[in-house]
């Protein structure tokens, strides 16, 4: 079939007209009410900033036939009820100034309108120093009946048939499944934003979540489960009058292919591509290839440092300082994985519970890690490297028989051993590292890569015999776009014919290996990971791969000594420059426990 033309465009030649504010409504609506999870959200927000301590939301049908939304807010008194219809109708907003610093989580006054313009509506309020309440009916926006009515205090809104006269809006709805999923987390959401509060969640009559009011560890663990709980790092960074906090799961706990990243900005859930991008630039040295971060991030601004008036549902924000705002918080989470202070653990047993006792503050004493330790990661006195904790030793004082509590011993240096020629095993304080020796090797390697290029312009290490190299036109476009890095490595290489390179030259670290092989494998790497990681370290972890030492090789111990004090000098000795992990620690109690001697 030939196509010749496009199917014609409608032109508007009528006259402009003022719309109805029925249309008004039902086109903001369209911003505003996307799906029912949008109803529940702006109704729950209308209730959070009313001071409710309990909050039930109930759905039918996918919350299409049905939503009711109560709360033991403050309620509107009677002679504010009849124009709470009315679009940009709002307690919360008075002035252009107040503008520029919101700490509500509503503002605009569109919510109300726009839902009761597409649905069937009533209102029943209460304030508390009112004897009766007031109970107001309405069907697609115009208002049927405002009365007296007797209900409890705080506010209860019932949302019927939602998009009844919207016939448009109803057929792109999605599956039940998909709407009762995203009411459920959207209640998640709030929940980890407002631990203080109560929520309950109703769908078709099943009570799917129920929280009382807690703090702010007591809700984490309740919602992500105790045993994921464990698996979590508390970071806390605070800067002049703003502060971060963060639960960020740990890399060697994560399998996930897809990120994970909860944002609360002023305790606003919000979704934001600079917080986004941050978090996971922070935790790609953590994490091994095709795996993404958990995290949960609150951060607390000044209101007038964050623009909330950018998005019609309210759910981006703008920062006064993107910049600074970027870096706190990809340093401190980055900080924070390389200073976590201990490596993977093997073990089988279960981490106690934890004792949160009865304390109702919304964050419980600051610096306090999850475990009950006392570490943070901002402090400005960093805490004890691992090197540091299980050193030095004293010596042994004898081994105990079956039946008695087992002492720990204490070596005066590590003893290593080469496994396999692939690990090494180093006995340290009350505890068994397992080392892998390319992956510690490798890490030791790219960090002392990058610290180079800093400081001098990298040798090159001739070779005896130049080779060529014939790539393809992609292998050739990546080396185009960053023979300036290949230069600054120590790579001596110029075009010689159409696609075809001269190596003259190596960096010394890859002085063993073949050359053209070695240079393929680093286009390679540019052209698969370009979107993740800047040029320059994508040579370094490719160069650092491919010079370490590989498994199989025999080392003295002098060697493993070497490479042992190498790897906890790094920054980050935990992970190779890929995110696999460097080590894997095996506690002397986990060995008593599985030969059955007492711990």
């Amino acid at each position: 079939m030939e196509i010749k033309t496009l199917p014609a465009y409608q032109i508007s030649t009528g006259k402009v007209a003022k719309l109805p504010e029925g249309l008004i409504n039902q086109i903001a609506a369209g911003e505003v009410v996307e799906r029912p999870a949008s109803v529940v959200k702006e109704l729950l927000e209308n209730a959070l900033d009313a001071g409710a301590t309990e909050i039930t939301v109930e759905a039918e049908g996918a919350g299409q036939h049905k939503i009711k939304v109560t709360d033991n807010g403050s309620g509107i008194p009677a002679e504010d009820v009849p124009i709470i219809l009315e679009r940009h109708a709002t307690s919360k907003l008075k002035s252009a100034e107040e503008l520029e610093q919101i700490a509500t989580l509503g503002f605009r006054g569109e919510a109300i309108p726009s839902i009761a313009s597409v649905s069937y509506f009533e209102l029943e309020t209460k304030i508390k120093n009112e004897r009766i309440g007031t109970r107001l009916l309405a069907e697609g926006g115009k208002i049927l009946k405002v009365e007296p009515a007797g209900t409890a205090g705080g506010t209860q809104v019932t949302v019927e048939r939602l998009f009844f006269n919207t016939p448009a809006r109803k057929k792109f709805q999605k599956s039940a499944v998909s709407e009762n999923r995203q009411m459920t987390a959207l209640l998640e959401q709030y929940a980890f934003a407002f631990p203080e509060i109560g929520f309950e969640l109703v769908l078709d009559g099943k009570k799917i979540l129920k929280t009382p009011g807690q703090n702010l560890f007591e809700r984490v663990s309740e919602l992500v489960g105790e045993e994921r709980y464990w698996d979590l790092e508390l970071l806390e960074s605070k800067k002049e009058n703003s502060q971060l906090i963060a639960f960020l799961k740990k890399p060697e706990k994560i399998t996930a292919a897809r990120p994970q990243l909860y944002f609360f900005i002023n305790r606003r859930p919000v979704q934001s591509k600079l917080l986004h991008h941050a978090a996971t630039s922070a935790y790609r040295d953590f994490l091994e290839h095709g795996r993404s971060p958990y995290a949960l991030i609150y951060l607390f601004l000044p209101y007038t440092e964050v623009d909330v008036n950018v998005h019609p549902a309210k759910a981006e924000v703008r920062f006064a300082n993107e910049r600074a705002v970027y870096d706190w918080t990809y340093h401190a989470i980055r900080k924070a994985l390389s200073n976590r202070g201990q490596v993977p653990v093997w073990s089988s047993a279960a981490p106690n519970p934890l004792n949160t006792g009865s304390s109702p503050a919304l964050y419980p004493e600051q610096g306090r890690g999850i475990a009950g330790g006392t570490s943070s990661p901002n402090s400005s006195m960093p805490d004890l490297s691992y090197q540091q904790k299980v050193f030095p030793f004293q010596h042994p004082a004898g081994v105990g028989s079956p039946g008695e509590t087992m002492p720990t011993p204490s070596y005066p240096s590590p003893i290593f051993w080469q496994f396999a020629d692939v690990y090494i095993l180093a006995q340290v304080k009350g505890k068994l590292l397992l080392i892998d020796q390319h992956t510690a090797h490798e890490r030791v390697l790219y960090e002392k890569i990058l610290k180079s290029l800093g400081e001098h312009r990298a040798e090159s290490q001739e070779l005896l015999f130049p080779e060529t190299l014939e790539l393809s036109p992609s292998e050739f476009q990546a080396f185009s776009e960053n023979q300036n890095f290949f230069e600054v490595f120590g790579f001596d290489i110029s075009p010689f014919g159409d696609r075809t390179l001269l190596i003259r030259g190596t960096p010394p670290l890859a002085q063993k290996k073949n050359p053209a092989k070695l240079l393929r494998e680093i286009l390679d790497d540019l052209e698969t990971d370009k979107k993740d990681l800047e040029p320059a370290k994508i040579v370094a972890r490719s160069l650092a791969c491919h010079s370490a030492m590989r498994a199989g090789e025999k080392l003295t111990i002098a060697e493993m000594e070497n490479l042992f004090d190498l790897l906890f000098a790094a920054e980050n000795p935990y992970n190779c420059p890929h995110g696999r992990p460097t080590i894997i620690e095996l506690p002397l109690s986990e060995i008593h426990r599985r030969f059955g001697r007492p711990v």
